[in-house]
């Protein structure tokens, strides 16, 4: 504790050394505009297409979105991303992201879950089926029943290489495949999440079967081995510690999600027993309802992403008097910081846990975010750059100084529509404020899962209207 509040105490000294000198003078020409909204406006630029055409837009691109995926970033049934050799997107240089493989999966599968509950037709269905097959492979590969890894590939595969640090060979059922372990908590955050918006979606016994197995045995596997993940080596992954430390309310918030959600989904008491000695014996409930963001943000907005995909069960699903200090984690130590982000996926999530007098407006500004969506999947090219922009830069950032010693760019004053600001893999852990990204030589195309999700959820809830 000790060192931490020095370490948090050296960090706000150096913000406050830092925000006295601006590597940017807010006096300098602006360059050549971009086509951003005026200067005096903090606000979205006009939509692309009339407000009438609004629903049947969004379901179209999200169609649009779910077959170029299918097509080509799903090989072995698992997200990929897709870097071509130029950017006509024609050949295919090499499949990427099996890093992130488990992560971006989760997120697909939650997508197609939603689509399913509101379509119920054949095509999501079969996609849901695949997805979960899929899944239970990345988790049971190892021969190490819930160790769930990261990414899995088969030999030739484009681009893929069959050794590195945590690569092993399958075997049996397996052979031809190789996998990478070194598993972490935002790979099992997702596909936890994934698993748990597809269990109260489908209707196949069998797929319920499938998912009270796979959940079992990832919870059974954090559980028996103290919260850690212990990779196929014998040693804690990387970042594979999960316990939570006196008022460490993030991975507190993790865990108790896990054990209420896998106790949700088995219908099996231990593991209740399991959330109960979290909650009320180790004072996890607690942990959350003093969640803090923000300044240890700076540098990991994904974090956000995570918290809200754990919140978002954790308080859909809770029916125990624990439910107070979830709510004030979700509000405080999430919400509070991102409200004002208009990232659709996280105003959904608010919207769909809490009925305050901002409902409204967080579900219009989750809305305006996935109208800016490309018509084709996204990609990483061209490199945008509007760190120079002077009368678009937040100089009043309150973390500038932070990001000054970080190297980083200065950030914008209000969220870049996709579109307009530099282009992202998977908008929702993103900071929407920045300013610079993307690579011209890097002809790398992304799945929209991020659009997919919440373009789903939102029809899901009600909030975007049918087409």
């Amino acid at each position: 504790m000790h060192g931490r509040l020095c370490a948090m105490i050296a960090l706000l000294l150096l913000v406050i050394g830092c925000t006295k000198t601006l590597p940017i003078d807010p006096q300098k020409p602006v360059p050549t505009p971009v086509p951003l909204p005026s200067p005096s406006v903090n606000s979205l630029p006009p939509w692309p297409f009339p407000s009438a055409d609004m629903p049947k837009r969004l379901y179209q691109r999200a169609l649009a979105y779910d077959q170029a995926t299918q097509k080509v970033h799903l090989p072995n049934g698992l997200i990929v991303d897709i870097r071509y050799t130029d950017n006509t997107r024609q050949t295919v240089a090499a499949h990427q992201g099996h890093g992130d493989q488990a992560f971006n999966t989760g997120s697909y599968l939650a997508a197609e879950a939603f689509r399913y509950s509101v379509t119920g037709d054949a095509t999501s269905a079969d996609n849901l089926k695949r997805l979960l097959q899929a899944v239970h492979r990345l988790i049971h590969i190892s021969d190490v029943p819930g160790l769930l890894c990261r990414g899995l590939w088969k030999s030739g595969d484009p681009g893929t290489t069959n050794s590195g640090d945590h690569v092993y060979a399958g075997d049996g059922d397996n052979a031809g495949y190789y996998y990478m372990t070194d598993p972490s908590g935002d790979q099992y955050t997702s596909i936890f999440f994934g698993l748990g918006v597809a269990y109260d979606s489908v209707q196949d016994p069998q797929l319920k079967v499938l998912i009270r197995q796979d959940v079992a045995d990832m919870a059974n596997f954090l559980w028996n081995n103290g919260l850690k993940m212990i990779d196929k080596d014998g040693q804690v992954s990387q970042f594979g510690d999960l316990n939570a430390p006196p008022f460490q309310g993030f991975n507190a918030m993790i865990d108790l999600n896990f054990f209420q959600l896998a106790a949700h989904i088995t219908g099996d008491s231990h593991f209740q027993d399991d959330y109960n000695e979290l909650a009320n014996h180790r004072f996890y409930a607690q942990y959350v309802g003093a969640l803090i963001s923000g300044i240890a943000d700076v540098t990991s907005y994904f974090n956000y992403n995570m918290a809200g995909m754990n919140l978002y069960h954790l308080l859909r699903l809770n029916n125990d008097s624990n439910g107070s200090m979830y709510q004030m984690g979700f509000d405080y130590g999430w919400w509070r910081w991102i409200s004002g982000d208009k990232q659709s996926f996280f105003n959904f999530i608010y919207a769909s846990a809490r009925g305050g007098d901002d409902k409204d407006q967080a579900i219009a500004d989750g809305i305006d975010t996935l109208v800016y969506y490309p018509e084709q999947l996204p990609v990483n090219f061209p490199k945008v750059d509007l760190s120079t922009q002077a009368w678009l830069v937040d100089y009043q950032d309150p973390f500038w100084g932070v990001r000054q010693a970080l190297g980083r760019s200065p950030v914008a004053k209000f969220p870049l529509p996709p579109g307009f600001g530099p282009p992202t893999d998977y908008r929702w852990q993103r900071d929407p404020r920045e300013t610079v990204g993307g690579n011209d030589s890097d002809y790398t195309e992304y799945p929209g899962s991020d659009y997919m999700l919440a373009y789903w959820m939102g029809r899901h809830y009600g909030y975007i209207p049918a087409p």
